[in-house]
């Protein structure tokens, strides 16, 4: 390994130390927040009347921000892709917008919100670090892994599934390069763990099944 390898091996590792912090501590928060907001809504029924006044407040902080409202999880696919950067302030958008529509009885899931407020943040370490498109490409794959594990506490799944919708290439995968992502994902489990968040559990009941 030359210098310049080990020198953006030591920065990577850093780096989705760093990101696997972050992530797990807003996740978590963004976690507990999701889910205050739900109990909020459901002993108060009548909060689902202010359903469209809320649509408005959530557009008027995209715009305030200078965040478009219709914004997907697009601009962090891209920027996986490309190494192209995300607006770290997307992450405040898609925190507040979310929180705002679990509490007023909106549809939204927690899927989507997970990839972009994890992305974000990583895209947001890449810029820190003044990571090149490559290594930001990794930074932000990091960080969608490590915000879906904050939201769900399944970091193996996170990491798999953060790199099949980043068409992340199957030789990659035998690259130093998942060894980051990894890091990612168990750093922000722990931190979830620590903030007593735990992934969803099901129970499945047992099935008779009888053959004739």
């Amino acid at each position: 390994m030359t210098k310049e390898n080990f020198k953006s091996f030591l920065y990577l590792s850093i780096s989705s130390v760093i990101i696997g912090i972050i992530c797990g501590v807003c996740g978590s928060v963004f976690h507990l927040c999701t889910e205050f907001a739900g109990e909020i809504r459901a002993d108060n029924n009548w909060l689902i009347y202010l359903l469209p006044v809320s649509g408005l407040a959530i557009v008027w902080f995209y715009k305030r921000f200078k965040i478009s409202p219709d914004t997907n999880t697009k601009p962090i696919f891209v920027g996986a892709r490309t190494g192209e950067g995300v607006n770290p302030l997307l992450s405040i958008c898609i925190f507040f917008g979310t929180c705002v529509t679990h509490l007023f009885g909106g549809s939204t899931g927690r899927e989507g919100a997970a990839l972009q407020l994890g992305g974000s943040l990583g895209s947001l370490t890449g810029q820190i670090f003044k990571f090149k498109h490559k290594n930001n490409r990794i930074a932000i794959i990091c960080g969608m892994a490590a915000g879906f594990t904050a939201m769900f506490g399944t970091p193996i799944t996170a990491a798999i599934f953060a790199i099949e919708v980043t068409d992340f290439t199957l030789g990659m995968l035998y690259t130093y390069n998942f060894i980051f992502i990894i890091i990612s994902v168990f750093v922000s489990a722990i931190i979830t763990s620590l903030f007593g968040v735990h992934g969803m559990c099901f129970t499945v009941p047992d099935l008779q099944i009888s053959i004739r």
